[in-house]
């Protein structure tokens, strides 16, 4: 009996280090795509504000709000599902 156990515990092992590489991987693809909204997010502010040809002139706290709005919860949903993932990538590291 303690053959299966030790059998079983080697399995959950092996199960518990891929499941720890498919967060790191999650992670690397979530904090890519953040950088590059990040990014995207502060050129198409510039772009749109002055450089367009239908150019939007924003000042004041109206366009604060706008801003975190139109471009700050797209960024909270890449980054809530990182914080999760690097929760659970801590639980799975060994001790």
């Amino acid at each position: 009996m303690a053959w299966y156990y030790r059998e079983g515990e080697a399995m959950a092992i092996r199960l518990r280090g891929v499941a720890r590489v498919c967060c790191v991987i999650g992670k690397v693809v979530l904090m890519a795509v953040l950088v590059t909204w990040v990014v995207a997010a502060s050129l198409v502010w510039i772009l749109r504000d002055g450089l367009a040809p239908g150019m939007i002139e924003s000042a004041g706290t109206q366009a604060v709000a706008k801003f975190l709005v139109c471009w700050g919860v797209p960024a909270l949903v890449l980054a809530v599902p990182l914080v999760g993932l690097s929760a659970i990538e801590r639980r799975l590291t060994p001790p």
